[in-house]
């Protein structure tokens, strides 16, 4: 029986939950992000009309079972920033190839199918719930934050790029944080591929209208699953090829984690194999540091040699793999202040790098978007903002990757408008 939902027939044509549907030839699935927001907000409405507000929400989505959360103004003890890590070269964010945040149905709890219904991925049950903290404002949960998850599957497979699952979307999903920061998933434990750590990677966004654009992202981190737990699943045999791999593998020596060995980024689990685990994880983060992270060097998916989502992965399946080779983005501004009305000034500079664009992001959202060819790699290109209010600006600049460039982001600069 397949899970795509489906429109109701109206004198006025086809519609899904009181809404006419976009383009009413196609599925309700492939409606587009957009009539996905709209979804939700009328979701959120009919729940405050209903009394049950965000704490409810989880309520129905958890069928009654409330995760832990802080009390209503509590502030929550967090003591530093989850750490910035790398999207890995298959995020299916639009950075790097194919882009899962602009499709339909993707604000989900549960990911372990394709967003039609047409496949699911098999596996050790796994519940995983992370709680945002917005370390800006004092610690206190980051409501209405939007976290996208993905994760590899029980053979190392990552959907949308491996060999095999390239036209799967499951095991990535969307959630909004609720009035406690906190977001549940229900998915299956990842694989261990060659060369890392079993992770999750989760990028988190202002809001939800903001998923569409990468750049957004004010937060991009992984999940390091516990040794005790990995130890347990591994033994099931639909993760054979993940014994070797991590036999072979430690917090200490993985790439992403060998700076503290996953100290802040290691959930508290419980559980088994039969019944299925829940792990939790608390994630501080922090509007005025500068994201660091970005796409970094990987390889290709696979089960019984390697996967994507770090730096080493060698290529499986008979795909061939290369590293993007790393550029920097750098953003300069020429007036740090500016009278009202008048338009800023900013030189930019990317290289080495191909052919590619670069966006230019204010107070996080996209107001320029230039295009660079290879010519200009490591020359000075400058550029006028548009005008902005009286205040403080934030202004940074994102490379998009071209050839065998990896994407990067500059640091972010402030400047002023006066009055």
């Amino acid at each position: 029986m397949s899970n795509t939902p489906q429109p109701d027939q109206t004198p006025h044509g086809p519609s899904y939950e009181g809404r006419l549907l976009h383009r009413p030839d196609e599925d309700v699935v492939d409606q587009g992000a957009r009539f996905d927001i709209q979804t939700v907000l009328s979701r959120r409405r009919m729940l405050a009309v209903l009394g049950l507000g965000a704490g409810g929400a989880t309520l129905l989505a958890t069928g009654g079972r409330l995760p832990s959360a802080q009390a209503a103004g509590a502030t929550i003890a967090v003591s530093k920033e989850i750490p910035d890590e790398t999207a890995g070269p298959y995020p299916a964010d639009g950075s790097n190839g194919p882009d899962f945040l602009l499709k339909t149905g993707i604000v989900r709890s549960d990911i372990r199918s394709n967003l039609d219904g047409s496949a699911t991925a098999d596996g050790v049950p796994l519940t995983f719930s992370l709680q945002i903290v917005d370390m800006a404002n004092g610690n206190v949960p980051f409501a209405g934050v939007a976290v996208y998850a993905w994760h590899c599957d029980s053979q190392g497979r990552y959907s949308m790029y491996s060999s095999g699952v390239e036209s799967y979307t499951y095991l990535r999903g969307v959630q909004v944080a609720d009035e406690d920061g906190i977001v549940t998933f229900t998915s299956i434990y990842p694989a261990c591929y060659s060369g890392r750590w079993p992770h999750i990677h989760f990028e988190v966004y202002p809001d939800l209208a903001s998923v569409a654009d990468a750049t957004n992202a004010i937060a991009t981190s992984q999940i390091a699953m516990p040794d005790s737990a990995n130890k347990v699943v591994f033994a099931d045999s639909r993760y054979s090829a993940s014994v070797a791999n991590y036999a072979q593998i430690s917090l200490a020596t993985d790439n992403v984690f060998s700076d503290d060995s996953g100290a802040s980024q290691l959930p508290a689990i419980t559980g088994n194999t039969t019944s299925g685990y829940t792990a939790t994880l608390v994630a501080g983060v922090d509007t005025t540091t500068t994201p660091t992270s970005g796409s970094a060097p990987g390889g290709a998916p696979g089960g019984t040699g390697a996967g994507p989502g770090g730096p080493t992965a060698p290529p499986t399946s008979g795909t061939t793999s290369t590293t993007p080779r790393t550029t920097s983005t750098t953003l300069r501004l020429v007036d740090h202040t500016v009278r009202s009305g008048r338009r800023p000034v900013v030189r930019l500079k990317v290289g080495p790098a191909a052919a590619g664009t670069v966006r230019i992001l204010v107070d996080g959202k996209a107001v320029r978007t230039v295009s660079v060819s290879a010519a200009d790699a490591g020359a000075w290109i400058r550029v006028r903002l548009p005008r902005a209010s009286v205040g403080i600006h934030h202004v940074r600049a994102h490379y998009r990757g071209g050839g065998d460039f990896a994407s990067s982001s500059s640091a972010v600069k402030r400047y002023r408008v006066e009055g």
